[in-house]
């Protein structure tokens, strides 16, 4: 009986940076997200950056953070 090693946690909350007057804002949640689009802090045409991108690019252009503006608007 060997103990098995346990395995990484799991990067369930995706982590977004925000280009913020010149400044990088983050890494926020999607819930976070959510709160700053409804206090308009996060625009469409917010650079974004996510694990995975090769460059900021508006968040309009982000699927992941596009459908928050859909969500946002539901609240």
């Amino acid at each position: 009986g060997g103990t098995t090693p346990t395995p990484p946690p799991v990067q369930s909350k995706s982590q977004t940076y925000l280009a913020v007057d010149n400044s990088q804002a983050g890494p926020f949640t999607d819930e976070e997200l959510v709160k700053l689009i409804n206090n308009d802090l996060l625009k469409p045409e917010t650079l974004v950056w996510k694990q995975g991108m090769s460059a900021w690019t508006p968040a309009l252009q982000v699927p992941d953070v596009n459908k928050l503006f859909f969500l946002a608007k539901l609240k």
